[in-house]
């Protein structure tokens, strides 16, 4: 930080990855958490970066699409809630001593939940229609910037008013970005699309990489016609030829089933989605025969996913044909995995240049098993956001090096 003679100026540093945890708990315990996919800063900050002139705000993104689900006890969740008014009304005039509340996560508490109570000590205008909120009988500390700053009225209820950004040095006091209607509106524009990203963190979340090329969906009507033999114009099937299946889709599970006799093309790549919509002896039976008779000699990359975290277990056999004959990437998502199933996955991907486990729960105990006579080729091992399924925290090192055991040739 670089003081001057009337602000704190700060130097920017932008992050490479994000993570949003909704009501953590300390390490192991929160409602959700998902990778944040891009965020907007305010232009004013980003031309002036200055916790005092109410431009210090940003606005991220997240799919919950990609959130991990309820972590811990969920009784725990079942607290008396506060009524919140919703995103910023912001009839907010301030009055002598209005009391405050400061909700965040300091960050020398470990990810806990602190809540501070104090009084407004007053607001001042900024140039450009902003506001900043002046505080000094509330302490805080490193890791609750950002944190909501509440008006707490007299029958409890809670309002957001603005945005906790730090303390001001020179004049001893606490700041907030108050939420004016001006900055409401320019938090609108980002949220609805009409103010472009200034940060994407896509390219750095782990995630199926799009082959760039043709896509054919295995329910495709000229797909269907060209396996039967009987498409008039034939879809070429070379490095551009993904085949996609889903185990929600009606159609795809039909697919499996009738394309068993089928000459299948040399596809390259291959994605199977919701693997837990094969949820029948039949429908599995039908996968991995499947598999079995269509896999080509050599696939580039093979993705697997489920929603909300399917056990693996039943379809091994018929993965382990897969996972065999990969030579670039093979991405696992969102799916348990025990011991034994762990210990195939990496038989199996020994001819792999890459193994991600990307939202996944692994059963695993603290000596895991590898076959050290396999020759593995694995360059490189993804473990984003994977967790213990013993106490549902993401892996830390030792556990990591476990796996990073398995990546050498001899122990």
């Amino acid at each position: 930080v670089q003081e001057t003679e009337d602000y704190d100026t700060v130097d920017l540093n932008y992050a490479k990855r994000s993570t949003i945890f909704l009501s953590r708990d300390g390490k192991g315990q929160f409602l959700f958490k998902a990778p944040i996919l891009n965020y907007v800063v305010h232009p004013e900050y980003l031309k002036k970066p200055r916790i005092h002139d109410g431009f210090d705000v940003a606005v991220a993104t997240f799919d919950l699409k990609d959130a991990l689900p309820p972590v811990g006890d969920p009784d725990r969740f079942k607290r008396k809630m506060v009524k919140i008014t919703p995103f910023f009304t912001n009839s907010f005039i301030h009055k002598a001593e209005e009391r405050i509340l400061i909700i965040g996560y300091p960050g020398e508490k470990n990810g806990y939940l602190y809540e501070m109570e104090g009084t407004i000590h007053g607001t001042k205008k900024r140039k450009g229609g902003t506001e900043v909120i002046i505080y000094r009988d509330l302490d805080t500390t490193c890791g609750q910037s950002g944190a909501p700053v509440y008006k707490l009225d007299e029958e409890g209820e809670l309002e957001i008013i603005g945005i906790h950004v730090g303390y001001f040095k020179k004049k001893k006091a606490n700041l907030a970005t108050l939420i004016t209607q001006k900055l409401k509106q320019w938090i609108l524009g980002c949220i609805e699309g009409e103010i472009p990203i200034d940060r994407d963190f896509n390219s750095n979340i782990s995630r199926p990489k799009e082959p760039g090329l043709k896509k054919v969906s295995s329910n495709t009507l000229e797909l269907e016609k060209l396996l039967q033999g009987t498409s008039d114009t034939p879809v070429k099937i070379d490095s551009s030829f993904t085949l996609t299946l889903d185990g929600n889709s009606p159609e795809d599970r039909k697919f499996v089933q009738e394309a068993q006799s089928w000459q299948f093309p040399a596809f390259k790549k291959l994605e199977i989605k919701n693997i837990e919509g094969f949820n029948t002896e039949e429908s599995r039976a039908d996968l991995i025969e499947f598999l079995h008779n269509s896999t080509p000699e050599a696939l580039k990359y093979v993705m697997v996913s489920g929603a909300n975290h399917p056990d693996v277990t039943p379809f091994i056999e018929g993965l382990g044909a897969l996972f065999d004959v990969v030579t670039d990437e093979i991405y696992l998502n969102s799916l348990k995995i025990d011991q034994d199933c762990l210990a195939k996955v990496f038989a199996k991907s020994c001819k792999a240049k890459r193994l991600a486990l990307i939202w996944c729960f692994l059963d695993i105990s603290s000596v895991f098993e590898i076959d050290w006579e396999i020759d593995y080729t694995i360059e490189e091992l993804d473990l984003y956001m994977t967790c213990s399924e013993f106490d549902s925290k993401c892996l830390d090192s030792s556990k990591i090096r476990v796996f990073a055991r398995a990546l050498s040739k001899s122990c």
